[in-house]
């Protein structure tokens, strides 16, 4: 089981996608690249791209086992895992800057405190302490590139 997580915004754009997807470190990525192509598959025959037109903008999925430590990461009484598994739970269904700011908070005390938060390892090694601190990264540098004056962007998850 893992959580599917989706930034939507109100405008179409256009993305390169390969329809070609691998499971890593707890988590299912699609292969968006030559490079990427070649490290797993070792040369880049049967490799094509297209163009799509989508709402999605930021797309992510990431193992439950990583939940425990999720849960773990909270300062007054919301954690990590409420943030990124239950969003519209606690009223956030847009990207706002609140929800940004409660998202880096969390990610600097995740940062901060691995030796705290590695005890959180999944014992089946199906996702780790570092799997989630690139996914709350990743989702910090998709935030730090939006304007949030001339778009909205809904927040959408699947578990």
């Amino acid at each position: 089981m893992s959580l599917d997580y989706e930034i939507l915004s109100n405008k179409r754009h256009e993305i390169i996608k390969t329809g070609i997807f691998i499971r890593i470190d707890g988590r299912t990525k699609e292969i968006t690249s030559k490079e990427d192509f070649k490290e797993y598959f070792g040369d880049i025959e049967g490799y094509q791209e297209y163009k799509d037109k989508t709402n999605v903008v930021f797309k992510w999925n990431i193992t439950h086992n990583l939940s425990e430590m999720a849960d773990k990461v909270i300062i007054d009484n919301l954690s990590l895992y409420n943030l990124l598994w239950y969003p519209n739970n606690y009223n956030y269904q847009i990207v706002n800057e609140d929800y940004i700011n409660k998202i880096k908070e969390r990610y600097k005390l995740l940062k901060n405190n691995r030796t705290y938060f590695e005890k959180y390892n999944p014992d089946n090694n199906w996702g780790n302490y570092d799997s989630l601190l690139m996914f709350v990264k990743e989702l910090i540098n998709f935030f730090d590139q939006l304007d949030l004056m001339k778009e909205i962007y809904k927040i959408e998850t699947s578990c």
